[in-house]
């Protein structure tokens, strides 16, 4: 932020030079706030939660569960971002809206079997429309609210249905946001007796499997980490290679 500053003119250039002469904070060596770190969750509480979120819901968290893919990148996917080369049994899953798009780095997502076989059930006429869409969601609890009703809907109940189908205020966003999804979440982990876990802990739970079974630089190049460690991973890391990598966790 401080160079943008500096190359803006916003700041001298020579406070931005200042700034990243600082050293960042060492561990227990000062009063700042220690957080804890991200641990993975079980599968066994992941797997609690499932039946208890919607369809929606459900898929985009095991995407993460399988991918390790950030909660923007599963919110936002659509079918006009997929690759479906003919070699290669994997897809390939490029976000149109990236955490590192300003550097100029291209994120690629493959998506082996598992992936593809949840993504097959979410169906879109318009590609570019988004995958995953609360409205699809909020028609369907509807539609299951209907099936099982005991008696008719009586005409106040008709009014009412119809009022909210018609008025603006409970007209849908065409995707979720990460506060929506987190809140559908959190509020199943505590409906099945589950300790809570975030959507960070279910990318940390890929990148902990796919670290113990190929190596740290594999991890890192497929969670689409940004060091320069892994920068020529990132350059070398093929559909061949990749396609072997998630046909054993995604």
């Amino acid at each position: 932020m401080f160079r943008w500053g500096a190359e803006e003119e916003y700041i001298p250039g020579t406070l931005a030079d200042s700034i990243r002469s600082v050293r960042s904070l060492q561990k227990h060596r000062s009063r700042a706030k220690e957080t804890d770190p991200v641990l993975p969750v079980s599968e066994a509480d992941f797997r609690a939660v499932l039946p208890l979120v919607s369809r929606q819901v459900a898929a985009m968290a095991e995407l993460q569960w399988l991918t390790g893919m950030r909660p923007g990148e599963v919110l936002q996917m659509r079918w006009a971002d997929i690759e479906k080369p003919a070699k290669a049994g994997v897809w390939i899953y490029r976000p149109h809206r990236q955490k590192t798009q300003h550097l100029g780095k291209d994120r690629v997502i493959p998506l082996g079997p598992r992936a593809q076989k949840v993504l097959s059930k979410f169906k879109k006429l318009d590609a570019k429309a988004a995958i995953f869409c609360p409205a699809d969601a909020d028609s369907e609890f509807r539609a299951r609210k209907r099936a099982t009703r005991k008696s008719p809907m009586t005409p106040s109940h008709l009014r009412r249905h119809e009022s909210a189908m018609e008025s603006p205020k409970q007209a849908h966003q065409p995707t979720y946001d990460t506060r929506a999804y987190a809140r559908a979440i959190a509020r199943a982990c505590k409906k099945a007796g589950v300790p809570h876990w975030s959507l960070n802990q279910l990318r940390h739970s890929a990148g902990t499997r796919i670290r113990r079974a190929s190596g740290l630089d594999a991890a890192r190049a497929l969670l689409g980490h940004s060091s320069p460690s892994t920068a020529e991973i990132y350059a070398e890391l093929d559909l061949d290679q990749a396609a072997r990598l998630v046909e054993k966790f995604g």
